[in-house]
């Protein structure tokens, strides 16, 4: 087995840094899925016919992302 020059066996640092991406890549997969789900529910919410000012308050966006999904 190759070792690389800091003494690890390349094969763990290749498992590493594989199992590095991976870990980045579910938290990215979370992140859009928590997004898309947020924007679900506030588009629900302006559907529902509640004001920005009170939709902020649930979602925690800012007015201004609001008016932007109201277009």
């Amino acid at each position: 087995m190759p070792i690389h020059a800091k003494g690890i066996p390349l094969a763990w640092e290749s498992k590493t840094t594989f199992e590095t991406a991976r870990e980045k890549a579910k938290e990215e997969g979370r992140k859009k899925g928590m997004e898309k789900g947020e924007k679900e529910i506030t588009l629900n919410l302006i559907k529902a016919g509640l004001d920005n000012e009170t939709i902020s308050k649930i979602t925690g966006l800012s007015t201004e992302e609001i008016q932007k999904l109201r277009k």
